[in-house]
């Protein structure tokens, strides 16, 4: 009876004295499972799994695209540190903490772009200035995950460790714009003093512009499909009691409203409107300036597609996203 005893005590202490990582971490928001060897690798598998996803998502986002292309460059880069962290099987809870950090910041740069999914181009287009900087915060967030990765978790590789915290460094000073067109209407949208309403030509401005941004090539002959914008853009606001987006959805739709009733106007007297009569008020700088550096281009070469950029700014986005 004494050895029994005594086995069950020892038993007892031995089940007391184990490393509390073996019994699991719990972490908000990513449901980690017990945290001993084979679970950190199984949760680093399943942290590669949504990088993938998420990068791919980024990739396909249809608004603020050069923004969430360059969030999925960030995301990939990421992979192969996720596997080498994989590799050296670190079971501390600092591993474990900074791959459940990982996992959040992913998760929350997928709801974003799931949010931007679900919403209307004209609703997107009037709050991308608060989308970019959304976007810049998920790779500030990311970038100071990676930057807790010991040196102990690569298995003492200071080279490995050297690339990692350069993607820290690079990720940490990231800025986001949006280019020059999308600026321009949330100023005028958010300049009180501007009596647009009463400003023709600003009106006429302002709708070519934001018709350019949501894909709408003629709004002279087709001015409905911008009102159509108008009205998804009232559906996402519904019930909203803010009173910028009561102003801006009020100042929409009376531009709309009388770009509609001119345009029926000229029809009932045999006249019609063309955007080449709008165009004379387009600002013609943009055209220079480099979607990337968000500079007038002084060494311009178009790709494929027909977009131009800095000679210097998209090799090195081709350097960064593809090779890297």
């Amino acid at each position: 009876c004494f050895a029994f005893a005594l086995q069950r005590i020892l038993c007892v202490f031995v089940f007391w004295s184990l490393p509390s990582c073996v019994f699991g971490l719990q972490a908000s928001g990513s449901q980690m499972q017990a945290a001993e060897l084979p679970a950190v690798v199984s949760f680093g598998q399943s942290l590669i799994a949504r990088l993938s996803l998420v990068a791919s998502l980024a990739r396909n986002a249809l608004v603020e695209q050069e923004g969430f292309i360059e969030l999925a460059c960030y995301l990939e880069r990421i992979l192969p540190i996720v596997m080498e962290l994989q590799t050296g099987r670190d079971s501390s809870r600092m591993a474990c903490d900074i791959l459940d950090a990982l996992m959040r910041d992913v998760e929350y740069a997928k709801d974003l772009i799931d949010m931007c999914s679900s919403k209307s181009q004209l609703y997107l287009l009037t709050r991308c200035v608060s989308v970019a900087k959304q976007i810049e915060n998920v790779v500030h967030d990311l970038g100071r995950s990676l930057s807790l990765i010991p040196l102990s978790s690569v298995q003492d590789h200071e080279d490995t460790k050297s690339v990692i915290d350069s993607l820290a460094q690079d990720m940490l000073k990231a800025h986001f714009d949006v280019n020059e067109r999308n600026w321009r209407i949330c100023q005028l949208l958010q300049d009180e003093e501007r009596d647009i309403q009463n400003d023709p030509t600003l009106q006429t401005s302002l709708l070519l512009d934001i018709a350019h941004s949501v894909g709408i090539e003629d709004i002279g002959t087709n001015p409905s499909a911008l009102k159509h914008q108008v009205e998804l853009l009232k559906n996402d606001l519904l019930g909203t009691t803010d009173a910028y987006d009561l102003q801006m959805i009020d100042l929409l739709g009376n531009m709309v409203d009388n770009l509609v009733r001119n345009r029926d106007e000229n029809n009932e007297s045999g006249e019609a409107i063309h955007e080449g009569e709008f165009k004379r008020v387009e600002p013609l700088y943009e055209s220079f300036v480099c979607p990337l550096t968000k500079q007038v281009m002084r060494d311009p070469v178009m790709l494929e597609n027909g977009q131009t950029y800095e000679r210097s700014a998209i090799e090195r986005w081709f350097k960064e996203c593809q090779e890297n």
